[in-house]
C-alpha cells in the first residue's frame, strides 16, 4: 500500500502550477516566437475560448503558423473578436480569417439593427417602439414619453444602410 506523499513536496507544487497555468492563461509575448504548431494550437484555443465576445461556433486550424479561423457568428463584431484574440499570440505568423455571418433577410438585419441602435440611446426609452421596415421605409409605431424620444428615434435609423424613408408615427405621451 502507497502511503499518501506530504503537501507541498515538489511533485504537488508542479501540479499546482500546472492546474493555475491552465486556469489563469495568459500569452507569453516576450519569448520566442517558434513554436510548434501543437502548441500554438492550443494557445489559440485558449484566447478564443477566453474571448467573452468571440462565439464559440468559431474554430481554429494551425498548419506552420498559419492560423485559419472558421465557422459562422451573427455580427460582423464578433468576427472581428475572433481575429483579434489570436493576432498577437507569440507564434502567429499570419492569420486567414474566414469566419462567416450567418446570412439573415435584411429586413431582419435592419430591424434588429435599428432596435439595438434605439436600445444603446440613454435619450430613448424604446420599450413602446415597434420598429417595421418595408421597402426602404422603417414605420416607427408606439408611444414615447417626449418629443425629443419622439426625434430620437427617428435619427436612430441611420444605422440602418437600407432604409432611405423614416414614417415616425410615434405618439407622444408624456406621462
Amino acid at each position: 500500500m502507497q502511503t499518501a506523499s506530504p503537501i507541498g513536496t515538489p511533485r504537488d507544487l508542479s501540479l499546482d502550477t500546472a492546474l493555475l497555468a491552465e486556469l489563469e492563461w495568459t500569452p507569453d509575448l516576450d519569448a520566442s516566437p517558434w513554436v510548434p504548431d501543437i502548441d500554438l494550437h492550443r494557445d489559440v484555443e485558449r484566447a478564443l475560448n477566453a474571448s467573452t465576445v468571440a462565439p464559440r461556433t468559431v474554430t481554429a486550424e494551425v498548419r506552420h503558423r498559419h492560423v485559419t479561423l472558421s465557422g459562422e457568428v451573427d455580427w460582423d463584431f464578433q468576427r472581428d473578436a475572433a481575429a483579434q484574440a489570436i493576432q498577437d499570440l507569440r507564434g502567429v505568423a499570419s492569420l486567414d480569417n474566414q469566419v462567416q455571418l450567418i446570412p439573415g433577410s435584411a429586413v431582419v438585419n435592419s430591424e434588429r439593427r435599428l432596435r439595438s441602435a434605439m436600445l444603446r440611446n440613454p435619450q430613448l426609452d424604446p420599450r413602446h417602439v415597434t420598429v417595421t421596415i418595408l421597402k426602404g421605409t422603417a414605420i416607427l409605431t408606439g408611444h414615447v414619453n417626449s418629443l425629443e424620444e419622439k426625434k430620437q428615434a427617428g435619427l436612430a435609423t441611420g444605422v440602418c444602410p437600407d432604409v432611405t424613408r423614416v414614417e415616425n408615427r410615434l405618439l407622444v405621451r408624456p406621462y
